[in-house]
C-alpha cells in the first residue's frame, strides 16, 4: 500500500518528533519527543494522565498527531494507520491481555499470526513449528490446554508469545506486566530480552520505578504531555528518586526556569515516593529519620524516629542493619528480615540501605523495606507440599509391599482354618484375621495420601459430623474435665467429602485439644458460610483454652514427624500431617494461630459443595 510521504531515515528508530494531540479542549501531548532504537529496551514512566499512553497509540497507529512527525523505521511519517503499523512491524499490548479463553495456548499463539493458518486447526509441521520456536526461546506450555483453565499469569504469557511469535521489529507494552508475580515476570523478561538482542525494539511502559532503572537500557520521565527526561539507566541511581529530581533539573535548566515548575516537580517527586508499594525511610547524617512514606508510616507509625530507639523496641534486628551500614557507608541489602509493625504484626521483609550522595559527600541514608511476607508463605507452602508429596509415595510404597505379605498369611490361616478342630485354635484365629482386616485398612488409607483421589465422595453436613464425631469423644472429654460447644450460623454447610475421611480430620483435631489440656478446658467448633461469585467456602473453626502450640511457627505442626506432645514416645507427629494431605485432597485449606486471648485455633476452609 501506498505511505505517506517520507522525509529521512534516522538509523532505523521508533518515535515521534514534536508531535502534539488533543482529546477535545484537554492537551494530551505538547511537543513530545521521543524515540526507541532497534535492540533496546527504553523504559516510559510518570504519572497518570501524563500522556504515556496516548504516546504509545501515536507510535503504534492508533491515533494520528495533530502536529509533529511519527518515526518508524528510521522514516517520518505524518501519521500510522493500524494496517501500516501492522505491516511495518509494529504490535502494540496493553492493560489486561486480550486473548480467547475457550481456545488452546496452540490456537491463541496462531491466531495471533498474521500469516494465519487456514482451516479449523493447524496441521502437524506447523505444530511442530511452533513447538520448536517456543523451545527455542526455552518456553515450556501445555499447548493443547485450555486458556480459561491457566493462572492469569499464563494468560499474559501466551499473549506476549502471540505477539513475538509474529516477530515484530517494535513491540509496545503499556503497563501490560504490572499483574505478574516476580517467577513469571523473570521468565517473561528473559524472552523479552531474546528478542530485544535479536534487533526488536521494546517500549516498556511502568509505574515501577524499580523496574524502570533495573530492566531498561534507557529511561525518560514523561509529564504533562511532555517528554522532560532521558537517560542511560545505568547512570541513575537504584530507587534514588530524589537523586532523579535534581538529574532532571541540571539537564533542563531552561525548562525548570520558574520556581512555580520547581515546586510541582518536588510535589510529583514527593507524591512518587509516598505511593510507592515498599516502605522509605530517608534518615539524615545524624540517623534520625526526616521522611516516611505511606507503607513506611504503616508500619512505624508511632516508633521512635532517632537514636537507639530507631524503629521502636521490637525491630531490634532492623536497627542493628541499618545503624552498622550507616556506620560504614556502605550500600547494603538483607533477606528475610523479620519486622514487627507497630499494630504488632509480624512481617518478613527484604532490607535495602542505600547512601544519598551529593557531591560525594554523604547527605543521608534511604531504607527500603520490602515486605515478602506473602512470598515467604507461597514458599513455605510449596516445602510443605513436596514433603508431603514424598512422603505420600513412600506411604503408598510401603502400603503395596506390606500388603503382599499380608495376603500370604491370610491365605495360610485359612489353611489352618480348615484343618483346626480346637475352639480356642478357631478364636485365635478370627482374631488373627479380624487384625490382618485392619492392617489392610490401614494401608488402603495410605495410598489414598499420594495424592490419586479415588476416595468416594458425597455431599457432608459439616456440623453434623462435627456433632457425631464430639458424641464419640464425649466420655473421654469428660474425664479429662473438658466441655464441648457446637455453633453455627444456622445454614447447612454442605462440603463435598468422603465422611469417614472428614471424620478422621476432627477426631484428630479435638483429641489433641483434649490432650492439651490435660487439666481441663473447653472447646469450642463453629462454622459460618461465606458466599461469592464463584459459589462459597465453608469455614470451620475449632478453639480450645489450652497452651497454644509451642512452635515459632505454629503452622509447622502440619510437617511430617513434627510433634509438641513429649510425655512420651508414642506420638509420631503424622496426625496434622494426615489431617493436612485429607483436607487439600477435598480443595481446602487449614492454618492454626495461638490469639493474644490464648488457647489455640485451626481454621479450616471448604469449598462449598454445588447444587
Amino acid at each position: 500500500m501506498a505511505f505517506p510521504e517520507s522525509t529521512r531515515t534516522v538509523a532505523g528508530a521508533y518515535g515521534v518528533r514534536g508531535v502534539d494531540y488533543a482529546f477535545g479542549m484537554h492537551p494530551a501531548l505538547r511537543d513530545a519527543t521521543f524515540s526507541v532504537a532497534p535492540g533496546e529496551i527504553h523504559a516510559l514512566v510518570g504519572a497518570h494522565h501524563a500522556g504515556k499512553s496516548t504516546l504509545c497509540a501515536v507510535m503504534s497507529g492508533r491515533l494520528i498527531p495533530e502536529r509533529g512527525m511519527v518515526l518508524a523505521g528510521g522514516r517520518d511519517f505524518s501519521g500510522l494507520t493500524p494496517q501500516m503499523a501492522k505491516e511495518m512491524g509494529i504490535t502494540h499490548l496493553s492493560g489486561r491481555p486480550r486473548i480467547y479463553p475457550r481456545q488452546t495456548v496452540l490456537e491463541n499463539i496462531i491466531l495471533g499470526d498474521r500469516r494465519r493458518w487456514l482451516g479449523l486447526f493447524p496441521g502437524r509441521r506447523y505444530r511442530r513449528k511452533i513447538k520448536d520456536w517456543l523451545w527455542d526461546n526455552q518456553i515450556v506450555l501445555p499447548l493443547d490446554a485450555k486458556i480459561q483453565e491457566a493462572p492469569y499469569e499464563q494468560w499474559v504469557l501466551v499473549e506476549i508469545l502471540s505477539k513475538l511469535y509474529q516477530n515484530p521489529s517494535f513491540l509496545v507494552m503499556d503497563e501490560a506486566l504490572e499483574e505478574l508475580n516476580q517467577p513469571y515476570f523473570n521468565r517473561v523478561l528473559k524472552l523479552l530480552r531474546r528478542h530485544v538482542d535479536n534487533g526488536m525494539a521494546l517500549l516498556f511502559v511502568t509505574h515501577r520505578i524499580e523496574d524502570a532503572l533495573s530492566i531498561a537500557d534507557r529511561v525518560s520521565v514523561m509529564r504533562h504531555g511532555n517528554v522532560i527526561l532521558t537517560s542511560s539507566a545505568k547512570s541513575m541511581e537504584r530507587l534514588n528518586l530524589i537523586r532523579l529530581c535534581y538529574a532532571q533539573l541540571d539537564r533542563q535548566d531552561d525548562y525548570f526556569s520558574s520556581q512555580e515548575t520547581f515546586r510541582e516537580l518536588m510535589r510529583y517527586t514527593e507524591a512518587m515516593l509516598r505511593d510507592l508499594p515498599t516502605a522509605i525511610v530517608i534518615l539524615d547524617p545524624k540517623r534520625a529519620a526526616r521522611f516516611l512514606n505511606n507503607n513506611g508510616e504503616a508500619i512505624f507509625a508511632g516508633t521512635p524516629r532517632e537514636g537507639e530507639s530507631l524503629f521502636g523496641r521490637d525491630n531490634a534486628r532492623l536497627r542493628e542493619l541499618v545503624l552498622g551500614a550507616c556506620d560504614s557507608g556502605a550500600d547494603e541489602q538483607y533477606h528475610n528480615v523479620p519486622v514487627t509493625a507497630a499494630d504488632k504484626r509480624k512481617l518478613i521483609a527484604d532490607v535495602r540501605i542505600q547512601s544519598i550522595r551529593e557531591n560525594e559527600v554523604n547527605v543521608g541514608t534511604m531504607v527500603i523495606i520490602e515486605d515478602v511476607s506473602f512470598r515467604e508463605e507461597l514458599r513455605r507452602r510449596l516445602v510443605l507440599s513436596d514433603q508431603l508429596a514424598s512422603i505420600g509415595l513412600l506411604a503408598a510404597g510401603v502400603a503395596h509391599e506390606v500388603n503382599n505379605p499380608l495376603e500370604i498369611i491370610g491365605n495360610y490361616l485359612n489353611y489352618l482354618r480348615d484343618d483346626a478342630s480346637n475352639p480356642e485354635n478357631l478364636e485365635v484365629i478370627s482374631r488373627m484375621e479380624e487384625e490382618i482386616t485392619r492392617i489392610h485398612a490401614i494401608t488402603n488409607s495410605l495410598v489414598s495420601y499420594t495424592g490419586s483421589d479415588g476416595t468416594a465422595r458425597e455431599q457432608v453436613d459439616v456440623m453434623a459430623l462435627v456433632r457425631e464425631t464430639v458424641g464419640l469423644l464425649q466420655f473421654h472429654g469428660g474425664c479429662r474435665s473438658v466441655d464441648f460447644t457446637c455453633r453455627d450460623d444456622g445454614g447447612r454447610a454442605l462440603v463435598d467429602a468422603n465422611s469417614a475421611e472428614l471424620r478422621q480430620v476432627f477426631l484428630n483435631l479435638m483429641r489433641n485439644a483434649i490432650d492439651a489440656m490435660p487439666t481441663g478446658g473447653a472447646v469450642e467448633i463453629a462454622s459460618s458460610i461465606i458466599t461469592d461469585a464463584d459459589g462459597g467456602w465453608v469455614i470451620v473453626t475449632v478453639a480450645d483454652t489450652g497452651p497454644g502450640v509451642s512452635l515459632d511457627n505454629p503452622n509447622d505442626v502440619f510437617l511430617p514427624f513434627v510433634s509438641t506432645k513429649k510425655a512420651n514416645g508414642s506420638h509420631q507427629g503424622l496426625g496434622l500431617y494426615i489431617v493436612y494431605g485429607i483436607i487439600e485432597k477435598f480443595g481446602g485449606s487449614i492454618k492454626v494461630t495461638n490469639p493474644p486471648g490464648g488457647g489455640c485455633e485451626f481454621r479450616l476452609s471448604f469449598p462449598l459443595a454445588k447444587g
